[in-house]
């Protein structure tokens, strides 16, 4: 089936954004405009249709299109993320959303950041971390088990933002993850390969039509990737690392 990735244009405010685990340094927006680009094109180039957005501009983290909502084959689902200055993004996301799935909206007390979630055909991995909590797993879980997943909680450990910070699938087999990000037991049935751990922000990337996205400035994760046997396109996103943004972060991608 084919993909469409909806993107966001960078707030002119990305400097504002939320920041957990890292320091804060300055932004390039121009810079971090061109790598965003970039990005959308690497996306096209592997035959992804880009949806580029520009509804959530005041928001200083509405880049980072993963995290508001989790789509599945049948249903979309509207996230609470765990920032509470994010929550407002979800408003203009649901009627975009509502032209590809059904939408459910998930309500409080559960909170849920896409970042958290890591799908894995019929199974869903869900990352309990500082911004998903357990009221947000369950939640999830109770939409989407009646479509038959299978939705299974996962401990995040500190200094990991979300669980697809420290792990993502090569395929529908094999995770690439740095270690002593989350707890690795809910996930022992899969093949595993580690990132060098001078490298874990690479442990973020995306396998889109065959061709694994990896982070520049990553070499050695790269050079491991592709002796894997995996076509490798390397994709510049220093510029929203700086603002906690890996890869993933960058895009909501599902099957149309």
């Amino acid at each position: 089936m084919p993909l469409t990735a909806l993107t966001h244009d960078i707030s002119p405010d990305i400097a504002l954004g939320e920041r957990t685990w890292i320091d804060r340094d300055p932004i390039d927006l121009a810079r971090a405009d061109q790598q965003h680009l970039g990005y959308r094109k690497a996306l096209s180039g592997l035959g992804v249709e880009v949806v580029n957005l520009n509804i959530n501009r005041a928001f200083p983290d509405s880049v980072f299109m993963e995290d508001p909502a989790v789509v599945v084959d049948e249903v979309a689902v509207l996230t609470r993320m765990g920032a509470p200055a994010r929550t407002a993004e979800m408003k203009a996301l649901g009627p975009v959303l509502g032209q590809y799935r059904t939408v459910l909206e998930m309500q409080a007390p559960a909170t849920l950041d896409g970042g958290d979630v890591l799908l894995m055909g019929r199974r869903i991995f869900v990352g309990q971390s500082t911004r998903t909590n357990l009221e947000g797993y369950q939640a999830l879980a109770d939409m989407l088990t009646p479509y038959g997943y299978e939705v299974i909680p996962v401990e995040v450990y500190e200094g990991c933002l979300h669980l697809i910070t420290g792990v993502t699938a090569l395929d529908g087999e094999t995770l690439l993850l740095a270690t002593g990000k989350f707890d690795t037991a809910p996930l022992s049935d899969y093949k595993r390969v580690e990132v060098p751990e001078e490298e874990a922000w690479a442990a973020n990337v995306m396998a889109v039509n065959g061709t694994i996205l990896v982070p520049g400035g990553y070499p050695r994760t790269a050079e491991l990737v592709s002796g894997l046997g995996y076509p490798v396109q390397v994709v510049d996103n220093s510029e929203l690392e700086k603002a906690e943004g890996s890869l993933t972060c960058l895009s909501l991608i599902f099957k149309t």
